[in-house]
């Protein structure tokens, strides 16, 4: 086995002999056996080891035995101990999503602060089979079927190859020691029912399943490649970069053959996951959404917009629990925009001195007349600015005069008329005085705050910053 992990080695991978490399040793078979061989293989190696703490004792001893091993082969053993309930007390995630987020984070921290090249993990050909078949239990995509990858960026898995069987007996052979993690003999995970009661079985059929699984995720591969192909030319026609993110029109994709496939493909780039139906996004009304891990999909007249989310897994929570009983309800529109803490109070000197800082700042000058004008500025009778202003996101039932026109209209009427989209109206900021609403900021000021020709002080604001 030495001579091949050698031959693939050389092969797959061109580390520099000049640079360590990351080993993440947990002490288990299969990491003490990667740690030997790349010993033999390349010498300059740094061992990772980290402690949840979850199994008292033998987690110490575990530790322990990644420390004698590195001293006793001469290489440097980075430990970091992790407080259990840091593991265990996650919202939403489970204790293995949560452990294998921390152990990454530590093995790139090693990598980057000791300059290495790389991290290796001692994944197998047996790892990739029960990933194989836990995905396709899930119900997952091209993607999620192709397996582990022997290379991802600073991320190498030089057993990948080779099958625990044959892991086991070269250990055997070598007389090796390492440490047995008790709880990968009992059926509470998901992955050892697979590993115990169903990867067995493949060792029993007369093809050898490991080449045979090999091939057909290089067929995977292959029809994912020419699929992410097909899907970048239709992105193209179809998605188009604004302001606020990106927006695909319905239109145009509809004159694609199977539309709604496509739509799926292409919104996966956004997080969309399975069980998130966006062909059902798509027929409803405007105002109708889904969020994603990292962005929101809004259906806007004949388009979905998309948008990053400043704060994904914060907004993400706040919104489950409503799209999983009425995904498309579209009351979620005014829900989200009438937030009724988004509020501030401005001085004269236009100094905030609300609850909140405000992401909108302004400028309050005297001036003799009307002169430059824009979206972000306004004009108005100084004897009207009645102190403090407040400044707030808008509302349903809100309603303005604007400027110039024939009488009130209300403000979501307005955002019709002015047909802006969804994203767009979200950040809306309105400038009030006394109760008025004397300014929709950058698109509209209150005729009731009209300069007239009797006005002998006039105040200019301006806005100087906005989101």
């Amino acid at each position: 086995m030495e001579q091949n992990f050698a031959t693939h080695c050389d092969r797959e991978f061109s580390w520099d002999p000049n640079r360590p490399l990351v080993v993440a040793c947990s002490g288990g078979l299969d990491s003490v056996v990667l740690t030997h061989l790349m010993h033999n293989y390349h010498g300059n190696l740094i061992l990772a080891h980290m402690n949840y703490g979850l199994r008292g004792v033998d987690s110490d001893q575990d530790e322990a035995f990644v420390a004698a091993l590195g001293a006793e082969l001469g290489h440097e053993v980075v430990i970091e101990r992790v407080d259990p309930n840091s593991v265990k007390n996650e919202a939403g995630m489970s204790l293995q999503m949560k452990a294998r987020e921390l152990r990454y984070a530590f093995f790139e921290h090693v990598m980057l602060s000791r300059g290495a090249q790389g991290v290796l993990t001692a994944h197998h050909a047996d790892d990739n089979l029960e990933t194989f078949l836990i995905n396709l239990s899930r119900s997952t995509g091209l993607k999620g079927l192709m397996g582990i990858k022997s290379i991802a960026r600073d991320l190498y898995r030089p057993l990948l190859p080779f099958k625990r069987s044959e892991i086991l007996a070269f250990a055997q052979n070598r007389a090796y020691t390492w440490r047995e993690d008790l709880s990968n003999q009992s059926d509470d995970y998901q992955r050892n029912i697979i590993r115990h009661h169903i990867s067995p079985g493949f060792d029993k059929l007369e093809r050898p399943w490991d080449q045979s699984l090999r091939q057909t995720q290089e067929y995977l591969d292959q029809a994912h490649t020419l699929l992410q192909d097909y899907l970048d030319q239709v992105s193209a026609q179809v998605i188009t970069q604004t302001e606020d993110g990106h927006c695909l029109d319905l239109k145009a994709l509809s004159a694609y053959p199977n539309a709604n496939v496509l739509l799926t493909g292409l919104c996966r780039e956004y997080g969309l996951k399975a069980g998130q139906d966006v062909g059902q996004l798509a027929q409803a009304q405007s105002g109708a959404r889904i969020y994603t891990q990292t962005h929101e999909l809004l259906k806007d007249r004949g388009v979905i917009l998309i948008n990053a989310l400043a704060h994904q897994k914060e907004v993400n929570q706040e919104h489950n629990q409503t799209d999983k009983t009425n995904a498309f309800n579209q009351n979620a529109l005014s829900q989200r925009v009438d937030d009724g803490d988004q509020w501030f109070i401005l001085d004269k000197e236009g100094r905030q001195t609300g609850p909140q800082q405000s992401p909108v700042n302004f400028s309050f000058e005297q001036v003799e007349g009307i002169t430059d004008s824009g979206p972000n500025v306004i004009f108005v009778p100084t004897q009207m600015l009645v102190f403090p202003l407040r400044l707030r996101r808008w509302q349903n039932g809100d309603v303005f005069y604007p400027f110039g026109g024939p009488g009130k209209k209300k403000i979501s009427k307005y955002f019709k008329d002015e047909r802006l989209s969804l994203v767009r109206k979200n950040k809306i900021w309105l400038l009030e005085c006394e109760n008025r609403i004397m300014w929709v900021v950058g698109l509209r000021a209150d005729e009731r705050f009209r300069v007239t020709n009797q006005c002998r002080e006039i105040t200019k604001i301006t806005c100087l910053k906005g989101d």
